[in-house]
Formats: structure tokens, sequence, C-alpha cells
């Protein structure tokens, strides 16, 4: 492997997981604007039809969210798979280009039992859910992205190469911010 295609694979890598990160952010600035804009505005009069849209598109980010966390960190189904620990791997792995060790990234032990849940809500979705036999219950962990952001920047190296970029707390601001603009409009109509 020469450096230009060590360097092309890295920022592949970074820009698809930056990606999927930012993803789970609209994820949960979808869940917690929902949430308090309910909880702010009691008097809403929203009609079922509204109020089953809302609750729709509530399971469908909580769904969406849990899967992506996955993604990014859980999913070691083959070697290729693009998470947080397969780029540190790939990092270390190739270390005549970096000159440096990565660390191992990790978790906290609050996130690492949630963690554990994964797998098996993967597994209910992925097959007939209908014939599942055991719960699953999630209760969304929305500190988990924060570690996993943590970990994602830790690994962005603009020494590698330069159009890799870390997520910001301005990435996260304005994907919030847009998300509850976008809500208020919806129930405004």
């Amino acid at each position: 492997m020469t450096e230009h295609e060590f360097k092309e694979e890295y920022f592949k890598r970074c820009d698809k997981l930056r990606y999927k990160i930012l993803q789970a952010y609209t994820d949960e600035a979808i869940l917690e604007t929902m949430e308090h804009c309910i909880k702010e505005n009691q008097d809403l009069k929203l009609g079922n039809d509204s109020f089953n849209v809302i609750h729709h598109y509530c399971n469908l980010a909580k769904t969406d969210y849990v899967f992506t966390i996955y993604k990014i960190y859980s999913d070691n189904s083959y070697s290729q798979t693009n998470t947080l620990i397969h780029l540190r791997s790939y990092l270390n792995s190739n270390q005549q280009f970096t000159n440096k060790i990565f660390q191992p990234v990790s978790i906290s032990k609050f996130s690492e039992s949630w963690l554990s849940l994964l797998d098996d809500f993967r597994d209910k979705f992925l097959a007939h859910f209908d014939l599942y036999d055991k719960v699953i219950k999630i209760e969304i962990n929305f500190n988990i992205l924060n570690e996993i952001k943590d970990m994602y920047n830790s690994l962005c190296d603009t020494s590698i190469d330069s159009r890799v970029k870390t997520i910001t707390s301005q990435d996260i601001c304005h994907i919030k911010l847009s998300k509850l603009f976008g809500f208020l409009a919806f129930i405004s109509k």
C-alpha cells in the first residue's frame, strides 16, 4: 500500500464515520426536540393523525439511533466493517504512515452495559420480530454519543490527511437548532 492509498482510505473511513455520527446526532435532536416541545406545550391541540405521525417519527428515530450506534461502535460482522475500533486498528497497522500509536477506544461502564443490549435489539429487528419471543426495551442513552464523538475526534489527525474533519460543538448545535425550527414549523401549521 502506498502512502497516497493509505490517506485516501483513511479519509474515506473518517468521512463515513463522521456522517454516521452526525446522523445519530440528528436522531437525538429529533427526539429531544419532540419531547421538549410536547412537554412545554401540553395545550397543543394535535389531532390523532398529527399525533400518530409524531409518534411514528419518534419510533423511527429511536430505531435509527440505536442501529447507527451499533454500526459505529459494535458491528464486527466482518473485518472490513467501518467502526471506531477498526479505524484505530487500521491506523495502528499502518504506523509507517502515521508515526504514532493510537490508544484503544473504550467506552464507560454505563455505556458498555447499554451497548450489550444492541446485539439482541439488532437480532430482533432484522428477524421477524413478531416471532421473536424475547422482549427488549432500550432506554435511549444520549451520553454514549458524546463518548463516541470524543473517540472519533481522537482518531482524526489532520497531519495524516488535512481533509479529515472532527465533529465540533457548532456542528451539533446546528443540527439541534435546525431540527427544533423544523419541528416548530411542523406543529405551527
